[in-house]
C-alpha cells in the first residue's frame, strides 16, 4: 500500500513538472501581457472582430462594446490622477519603533464627481521580513469638490526616516486595466529612534557632589542651587515639587536645579559586518544599535557627555557623534545608520585580538559587541562590555566562540526575545547603585 501511494506521488510530481515547464521562455515578454486584464479584453474584442465577420453583425456589438470598456479603463484613471490632490502630514518629528505613530492624509478633489478605488502605496518601515516592507492603504470614496482629511495610525517596525520611500497615490478603477499613479506631497518626515530598553538606576561613576577641578554649571540638573521652577514632566520625583507654585497655578511645578559640570562617557559600538549574525529587526546588529541607545539614554538622563564611536561603517558616514545638542541628535545618528544588509561584507571573519583606543578623559567606558568581534576578549579591565551573544540570533552559528574567566563577567544579551530584559537587569546590578 505504502508503495503504491509512493509511487503516485511521484507520478503526480512528474505530470505537475511537465504541465509547468517553461517550453517557450524567450516568448515570455510578448505573451505575459495576456495574463493582465488588459490581455483578456485585447483577445475577447478580437474574438467578437471574428464573430462579426464570419458569423453576424452582432458580434460587432461586442467588439464595440470591449472597446468602449477599453478606453474608459484607459481614460478614467488619468482623469483620477488629474482631479485628486494627496498630503502626507505626521504629527510629530520623533517617533520610537513599536509604537504607534499619527498621520494625516489629506485628499482634494476638485472634480464635482466622486473618486473611488484610491490607493496609498509606499514604504513605512513595516518591515518583519523584506516581503512586507510596502505598504498599500486603500481609500474607500472621495467626495467631489472636498477636502477630505484621514487619520491614519501606524506602529513602525524598524528604525529609519518615515516613510522610507515616496509614498504614491495610485488607481486602476474601474477595470484594472492600467494603472496610474502620483506622488503624495509629504509635509514633514519623522525619524523612528531604535527601540530603547527601560533602565534604572545611576552609573557608580556619577558624583552628585562637585570635584575640586569643577564649578557649577549654569544648565538645570539634579544638583546644586535652585535656579527656577518648571512644569512636572514624567521621571521628575516628588521630593522636588514646588507646593506654593503648585497651588497657584493648579498643576504640579517643580523646582530646577544647578547641574554639575559635566562628567564624560566613552561608548564604542562595533557594527562590523563579520561581528553580527542574523537579518531583519532581530539581527545582532539591530540589538547592537537598540543597546547603545538605551545606554545612551540613560546616562544623557544624569547629565553625561556622551561621545559615541561607531566601528564598521563605511567611510562615506561619519562614524561618531555626542550628545552636546541633546540626545535627541545623537539618537537621530543612531536611528538614520544604515542597515546590516547594505554594509560591505567580508569573506573572512577576523578572530584576531586586538585593542580599542578609548579616550583616557573619559571616566566611564562602554563596549558594545558580540562573540564574533575581533576585540572582544581584549580591552582594558576598566572598561564596562555589554556583549551579545550571537548564537541565538540565527539558525545557524559558523563562528566558535571561547570566553575567559574575565569575558564571563560582561554584561550578556543571549538573545532577542530576552535582550531587553537582560538589558536592563543586568544594568541595575553591574552597572548602577540605588535609583
Amino acid at each position: 500500500m505504502k508503495k503504491s501511494i509512493g509511487t503516485l506521488g511521484r507520478a503526480a510530481s512528474a505530470i505537475s513538472k511537465v504541465i509547468n515547464y517553461d517550453f517557450c521562455p524567450s516568448f515570455n515578454p510578448y505573451v505575459y501581457w495576456l495574463k493582465q486584464p488588459i490581455g483578456w479584453v485585447v483577445c475577447a474584442a478580437i474574438s467578437s472582430l471574428m464573430i462579426g465577420l464570419f458569423l453576424g453583425p452582432q458580434g460587432f456589438v461586442l467588439m464595440w462594446s470591449f472597446i468602449a470598456l477599453l478606453a474608459i479603463g484607459f481614460v478614467w484613471p488619468w482623469i483620477s490622477m488629474k482631479a485628486i490632490s494627496c498630503e502626507l502630514v505626521f504629527e510629530s518629528k520623533n517617533g520610537l519603533e513599536g509604537e504607534e505613530t499619527v498621520a494625516q492624509l489629506k485628499v482634494k478633489n476638485i472634480f464635482p464627481i466622486a473618486m473611488y478605488g484610491l490607493t496609498v502605496e509606499g514604504s513605512f518601515l513595516q518591515e518583519i521580513v523584506k516581503e512586507d516592507d510596502w505598504v498599500a492603504i486603500g481609500l474607500e470614496k472621495v467626495s467631489g469638490w472636498s477636502v477630505s482629511t484621514y487619520t491614519w495610525k501606524l506602529i513602525p517596525r524598524k528604525r529609519g526616516q518615515l516613510p522610507a520611500t515616496e509614498p504614491t497615490v495610485t488607481t486602476a478603477f474601474p477595470f484594472g486595466i492600467i494603472k496610474r499613479s502620483k506622488k503624495v506631497v509629504v509635509q514633514n518626515k519623522v525619524v523612528i529612534w531604535p527601540g530603547c530598553s527601560s533602565l534604572e538606576g545611576r552609573p557608580s561613576a556619577f558624583s552628585s557632589q562637585l570635584a575640586p577641578d569643577e564649578i557649577p554649571d549654569a544648565k538645570p540638573g539634579k544638583d546644586g542651587e535652585m535656579i527656577g521652577v518648571r512644569e512636572f514632566r514624567q521621571g521628575d520625583s516628588f521630593r522636588h515639587v514646588h507646593w506654593a507654585k503648585t497651588a497657584q497655578n493648579n498643576r504640579f511645578v517643580v523646582k530646577e536645579f544647578q547641574s554639575c559640570c559635566r562628567e564624560s562617557v566613552h561608548v564604542t559600538l562595533d557594527l562590523s559586518y563579520p561581528s553580527h549574525l542574523g537579518t531583519g529587526v532581530q539581527s545582532s546588529f539591530e540589538w547592537s544599535i537598540r543597546t547603545a541607545a538605551s545606554i545612551c539614554k540613560q546616562l544623557d538622563s544624569y547629565q553625561y557627555l556622551i561621545d559615541l564611536d561607531c566601528i564598521g561603517l563605511p567611510r562615506t558616514i561619519e562614524p561618531s557623534t555626542s550628545n552636546k545638542n541633546g540626545i535627541e541628535e545623537l539618537l537621530d545618528f543612531l536611528a538614520l545608520l544604515p542597515e546590516m544588509e547594505n554594509l560591505q561584507p567580508k569573506e573572512k571573519v577576523s578572530r584576531e585580538k586586538a585593542v580599542i583606543k578609548f579616550r583616557s578623559s573619559a571616566k566611564l567606558k562602554y563596549l558594545i559587541c558580540t562573540d564574533r568581534s575581533a576585540f572582544h576578549s581584549e580591552v582594558a579591565k576598566d572598561v564596562k562590555k555589554i556583549r551579545i551573544d550571537s548564537e541565538q540570533f540565527q539558525t545557524e552559528f559558523d563562528v566558535a566562540s571561547h570566553l575567559d574567566a574575565e569575558e564571563q563577567q560582561a554584561l550578556v544579551l543571549s538573545s532577542p526575545e530576552t535582550a531587553s530584559s537582560e538589558l536592563s537587569e543586568g544594568w541595575k546590578s553591574q552597572y548602577s547603585y540605588g535609583i
